[in-house]
Order: structure tokens, then C-alpha cells, then sequence
């Protein structure tokens, strides 16, 4: 083996929305309030309990991007790659009393590799055509739901989502340093988790000429 990476990656966000002040909490027994900053057992007329603020919604996105990363390259040019990703987002949304939950989880392998020095039978600007051949395929799987829970009458129903199946698949020659030509055929498989969308799938393939500039 000739080079070996592990990578791991986290973020995370709090994001609160509407935040306006109650004025019922500063003016409903200031003097209780200052001395007992956090207190919680004060009621206003309707029973409820007076909080110092009104929010509109609280949510939580956080992502493990990559959970867990392998990045393998072999001494023979043989490249490999294994990836887990995971990513929720959690929002409550105050007025309504429900919460939405969006869970993502993908595992992606993938392989590659280089035949150096490979000679074409034709020519190019008047020289014999040698060059890198570059191939790689990539695989991954990727399932995506969201969940609404209505908090009052303790519902909770899958409103969106799908499984989806990506196969890339790639092989790549250079012509010369700043010219060189793709062959690509991409595939994505999506079945969805909800039964008023349809499975589809897509296939893109086709030919690319790159072309870099160089000074």
C-alpha cells in the first residue's frame, strides 16, 4: 500500500427563529422575576406557564460529512475509497406543536485505475498519442426520509423520502498536457418511500472534451 487517509468531519447548527420578549413576564411580578431569574412556576390568568420569550421555531441541523472516510492508493496505481455520510435536521415549530425530522445516511465505495503510458494506434499534432488512461467507478446508496410528528394528537407520518442508487462510472485519456477526452455513463435508481411518487431512473452518458489553458 502506498498512501492511507481517514477522514472524519462534524457540524453542527442551533438556529432559533421569532424570538420577540413576553411582555406578561416583565410585567407580571418584576420583583419575583430579578430575584429568581429561572424560575418556572409562576402562572398568568389561563394556567399557563409565563416564559420570559416566544419562539417561533427551534431547529438543530448537524451532519457527519464524512462519518467515516477511507482513501486507499496501491503502489500498481489501484486507488479505492470508502465513505459513510449521515446529516438530520430537527426542527419544532412552536405554534402548530410539530416537529419535522429530515435523516439522511449514504454509503459510498468506489475504485480506480491509472494504465500509465498507454499508446493509441493514431496520431495527434503530428506525434504518436501516449498517455494516462484513467478509469473509476463509484457506487453509492443513499436513503432520505422526513418525518412530520404533530405533538397533540401524537401523529406521526412519513411525508417524503427515497432510496436512491448512484452508479458513476468514468474513463478518462489525455491526449496531450492540456487536452483531454471523457468517456462517462452515470446512473441514479430512486424509489420512493411514499406511495404518491414513482420510481425513477435516470441515465446520462456521453463524451467530453477537456481543454486546459495554460499560460
Amino acid at each position: 500500500m502506498k498512501n492511507f487517509v481517514i477522514s472524519h468531519g462534524y457540524q453542527s447548527t442551533l438556529n432559533i427563529a421569532g424570538f420577540q420578549s413576553n411582555y406578561v413576564y416583565n410585567n407580571h411580578n418584576p420583583l419575583l422575576f430579578i430575584n429568581n431569574p429561572h424560575y418556572a412556576s409562576e402562572r398568568d390568568d389561563n394556567g399557563n406557564f409565563i416564559s420570559q420569550y416566544f419562539l417561533s421555531s427551534v431547529s438543530i441541523v448537524e451532519s457527519f460529512n464524512p462519518l467515516i472516510k477511507f482513501d486507499m492508493s496501491f503502489i500498481n496505481s489501484l486507488t479505492a475509497t470508502f465513505e459513510i455520510k449521515s446529516s438530520r435536521n430537527v426542527s419544532l415549530n412552536f405554534p402548530n406543536a410539530q416537529v419535522t425530522e429530515n435523516n439522511t445516511f449514504e454509503v459510498i465505495v468506489g475504485a480506480g485505475y491509472t494504465i500509465k503510458e498507454l499508446k493509441m494506434p493514431f496520431a495527434f499534432q503530428g506525434k504518436q498519442v501516449i498517455g494516462n488512461l484513467n478509469i473509476r467507478a463509484d457506487i453509492g446508496v443513499r436513503d432520505n426520509a422526513t418525518v412530520i410528528r404533530k405533538i397533540k394528537e401524537d401523529v406521526q407520518q412519513v411525508s417524503a423520502g427515497q432510496r436512491s442508487i448512484t452508479i458513476k462510472v468514468f474513463a478518462e485519456y489525455g491526449l496531450s498536457k492540456t487536452i483531454a477526452v471523457r468517456l462517462f455513463v452515470d446512473q441514479i435508481i430512486s424509489d420512493p418511500a411514499v406511495s404518491t411518487s414513482y420510481p425513477t431512473f435516470n441515465t446520462n452518458a456521453g463524451l467530453s472534451l477537456r481543454i486546459t489553458l495554460t499560460q
